[in-house]
């Protein structure tokens, strides 16, 4: 199955950050609220992290212009994160966004990347232009924009924007041709599921108004009605994150709780557990799907199991709240509200490399990954975008 990881960004309210040491801790076990609707997990419980390094997981989003390179791959597809991710360097950064950047999103070529903003804008730049940087701007909507990410099979850029709407952009014609009403409030995050077959997705959106819901997503163009509508939550819904094999949904929100639905039973959550004091800002699965792992405002990253075991978790060396995080489960890129970003070794618990892309105390607010070309993206507070790569 192919299946696109959520793209968004959190803007809950920050909170006071507990000052810990880098750690790589066994944590309990967490109750489960739902009982029975996945399966046993217990053999996961003895079998080591490390045979899970094997297997990675990647985002791959076809950069669908006509000026920009196409790539007939599919929308995603599992893939290993490579080792030479300690060897990337600083390419540049650029100011693209009057506003934070609330989400950015890379082709599969490591080439070209997509960004939303709070600007209420999408823009479009290329990485390695034979020196050239190619730039297009498109203005969706009048509000902000909380996350975008990209329909290969369409050419279309799905955002979420703060009027409560899904804006499908469509790139060849440079303009909106569609426009749905999602929510109560503002649409928060996305995230979406190629499950059926390449043309055909499930789109989930989420919102400030608590709720997550399934749209169908078909050549002729996205419902309007939902599939589903999910209740679980208490508060703001900040981000949402698609397994591998496209059948569970991960949801998190501003209290820290975390639901994992199973996609093709529509009605009730499979699990719903979280251990985090603050907002979660970003989930990201495994690349065989068996552990989840979450990032907070509190200063750390949690795994756990599908059905809400905790596994570990890994604390900020300073005690900075993480702000976006994208990891394989072996390999893991942290960005925190003071503009580090940081790659981890996750089975030892330490950080490998860091680097300052934005300005001082600039909260790193997305972070993209093509583990094809061994190229990171990340989204800054103050409007610019970091590109790392190997030396060109």
């Amino acid at each position: 199955m192919e299946t696109v990881a959520a793209v968004g960004s959190n803007w809950s309210r920050p909170a006071a950050l507990e000052s810990t040491e880098p750690a790589l801790t066994r944590g309990p076990s967490l109750s489960i609220l739902s009982p029975g609707s996945l399966d046993s997990l217990a053999a996961a419980l003895s079998a080591s992290l490390s045979d899970e390094s094997a297997h990675r997981r990647t985002s791959t989003l076809e950069s669908i212009s006509e000026d920009v390179p196409t790539t007939s791959s599919p929308v995603n597809r599992v893939c290993r994160w490579p080792q030479n991710f300690a060897d990337l360097t600083h390419l540049h950064t650029v100011k693209l966004h009057k506003d934070a950047v609330t989400a950015v999103c890379l082709d599969e070529t490591g080439s070209s990347f997509y960004s939303s903003g709070m600007d209420g804008t999408i823009k479009l730049y290329s990485i390695r232009d034979n020196g050239k940087r190619h730039r297009r701007s498109f203005a969706v909507g009048d509000l902000a924009l909380s996350s975008c990410l990209i329909l290969a099979a369409e050419r279309t850029v799905v955002t979420g924007s703060w009027d409560n709407s899904v804006y499908i952009f469509a790139l060849d014609y440079g303009r909106v041709v569609d426009v749905f009403h999602a929510h109560d409030d503002a649409v928060s995050c996305l995230a979406i599921s190629a499950l059926l077959s390449p043309t055909d997705y499930t789109l989930f959106t989420g919102s400030w108004d608590s709720t997550v819901k399934m749209w169908a997503v078909t050549p002729s163009g996205i419902s309007k009605q939902p599939l589903a509508q999910l209740y679980e939550h208490d508060t703001e819904v900040t981000c949402l994150a698609v397994d591998p094999d496209g059948t569970l949904l991960a949801s998190a929100a501003q209290d820290g709780r975390i639901c994992v639905w199973d996609s093709r039973n529509r009605s009730h959550s499979a699990s719903k557990f979280g251990s985090h004091t603050d907002s979660i800002t970003s989930l990201s699965w495994s690349a065989d799907g068996r552990y989840l792992y979450a990032s907070c405002l509190d200063g750390s990253v949690s795994a756990f199991l599908r059905d809400g075991t905790s596994v570990s978790s890994i604390a900020s060396p300073s005690g900075v709240g993480f702000s976006a995080m994208a990891t394989d489960g072996a390999l893991m890129w942290t960005g925190d509200e003071e503009g580090s970003l940081c790659l981890w070794d996750v089975m030892a618990g330490r950080v490998v490399s860091s680097w300052k892309p934005h300005a001082s105390s600039c909260s790193i607010t997305s972070i993209a990954v093509c583990p094809q070309q061994s190229v990171v993206v990340t989204g800054g507070q103050d409007g610019t975008i970091a590109s790392f790569g190997l030396s060109l």
